[in-house]
């Protein structure tokens, strides 16, 4: 798979390693430890592309949406009831677009202008105004 992404033309990083290593990763961490964890990640991935515009695509899990997102944005992280009832609104394959406004060097979020995919049992949120609440 990685030797087609590279021959589409894709910049990728073939002598990547792990940022934080399984043994590190803490399954009874809490909501507010989650937090922190995405949001120290989406950080050293935001420095160390810098010299390359700093631009960061992420695949993740649903609540990630809201992880990688929260604390740049300059708000707390959710409590444990909020953190449930948004994972249950956040659509099959959602989409956001964080932007940093480099004047002010402050985090937004941006309308993606695409639909989201969905099925049946879930919902078709827009990812955004999920993220501004």
């Amino acid at each position: 798979m990685l030797f087609v992404l590279i021959l589409s033309g894709f910049p990728v990083e073939v002598n990547y390693r792990n940022v934080m290593s399984r043994e590190e990763l803490d399954i009874g961490e809490s909501v507010r430890q989650h937090y922190e964890r995405q949001d120290a990640m989406i950080r050293h991935f935001l420095d160390y592309t810098q010299t390359a515009g700093g631009n960061v695509l992420v695949v993740a899990h649903a609540a990630s949406v809201d992880t990688c997102t929260r604390l740049l944005l300059g708000k707390p992280p959710r409590s444990d009831q909020d953190f449930i009832k948004l994972v249950r609104q956040v659509p099959y394959c959602g989409v956001a677009i964080c932007e940093c406004d480099q004047g002010q060097g402050h985090w937004e979020v941006k309308d993606t202008g695409h639909l989201t995919m969905t099925h049946h049992y879930n919902k078709s949120n827009n990812v955004a105004s999920l993220l501004l609440d």
